[in-house]
């Protein structure tokens, strides 16, 4: 058996050797260049090589190739109870799926109770499903009770009635005072948008609601309304719309926007009457002053629509687009806060910002 085996391993060197030299002098591995050497592309003409003389010894020595990638610790394949995960007697394997893969991975007697878990699991998921079911079902009851309460605050604050009784003095400046009392939403305001709020009537919210074919159908999410006072003479718009829909499944107990929309898309303001829109004077050394015009941070920035477009599958994108679609995001990110910060705060709570407002109101005229 000696000389065998030492003439098996003469033809191995001998057979890596013209593999080797192969690699390293053919002109398929320099780019279909001329053959002057390995000055070109030695490292991979190398490796290409050792790659080769690996898969000789390994079959000279009859061992499998791909068995011995299998990590330490994994299962036998001849054991393996999984489908697909077939033994072909060489030491390969079948593909596997990933699902398999990872199942793979868990030792055989956690199997039985990896599946009590997961029937466990999929019980939960119907459960938390049913919650979320019920809680629209309740939220869409409460909401026609809370809009008759804003309708009876909506004719006190504007015309004076309540408990039946006639028209009186309203409230004056009552939503633009509870928005100067919120501390998060009197921060977007400048001294524009003050004003251009002194004409606000209403700020309501509802549910989005669909009717096709005589059917009416809830969508998840919900509507802002903002009515202003008309005429005004600011804007040619009553109300303005911002419309924040929402994806039908929840994740880990949380509603994921899909989309914000506005209506109308673009607020008709009469000239130079733009919130966002700032007159700055510049003074030259020669004395002259000119006033320039630019757009600036305002609360109706808010109404503008943003869209951020899915991408498409396998595209790559340039740093600059990667960038501008994180700035989008932001963008809705604060946009969503905001709507939240109106339906769930400022709406429900007008009574105590608005008497925040005001106190702040009276204290600086005071001072």
């Amino acid at each position: 058996e000696r000389p065998r085996a030492r003439w098996r391993a003469v033809a191995v060197c001998v057979c890596a050797l013209i593999v080797v030299s192969s690699a390293l002098f053919s002109p398929k591995f320099h780019g279909g260049q001329p053959r002057v050497g390995i000055a070109f592309q030695p490292f991979r003409a190398c490796r290409r090589g050792l790659s080769a003389l690996r898969k000789l010894i390994f079959r000279a020595v009859k061992l499998p190739f791909k068995g011995l990638r299998r990590r330490k610790g994994a299962p036998d394949p001849k054991a393996s109870p999984l489908k697909g995960d077939e033994y072909d007697g060489d030491g390969n394997w079948e593909p596997l799926s990933e699902a398999e893969m990872a199942q793979a991975r868990i030792p055989p007697e956690l199997r039985d109770r990896l599946g009590s878990l997961q029937e466990l699991q999929n019980q939960f998921n119907q459960v938390q499903e049913n919650y979320f079911q019920e809680k629209d079902a309740l939220d869409r009851r409460y909401t026609s009770i809370y809009s008759a309460e804003y309708s009876k605050r909506k004719d006190l604050v504007n015309f004076g009635k309540f408990k039946g009784k006639g028209p009186s003095k309203a409230v004056p400046d009552f939503w633009k005072l509870a928005f100067l009392g919120h501390p998060y939403i009197s921060s977007l305001l400048n001294q524009r948008d003050i004003k251009v709020l002194e004409h606000l009537r209403d700020v309501r919210s509802g549910p989005l609601q669909v009717t096709t074919q005589g059917a009416t159908k809830s969508i998840p999410g919900y509507m802002l309304e903002f009515e202003f006072a008309q005429p005004n003479p600011y804007m040619d718009d009553k109300v303005l719309q911002k419309i924040y829909i929402m994806q039908p499944k929840h994740s880990m107990g949380q509603s994921v926007l899909q989309s914000i929309k506005s209506f109308p898309d673009k607020i008709s303001w009469k000239p130079m009457k733009d919130p966002a829109l700032e007159a700055v004077k510049k003074t030259f050394k020669n004395g002259t002053v000119t006033k320039e015009i630019r757009v600036g941070q305002s609360f109706f920035n808010l109404f503008t629509p943003i869209h951020l477009d899915p991408i498409p599958p396998g595209t790559r994108l340039s740093k600059q687009e990667y960038y501008e679609r994180a700035m989008i995001e932001r963008e809705l990110a604060f946009d969503l806060d905001f709507g939240w910060w109106i339906q769930e705060d400022l709406i429900p709570q007008a009574t105590k910002y608005y008497k925040l407002g005001l106190g702040n109101a009276t204290s600086s005229s005071v001072s």
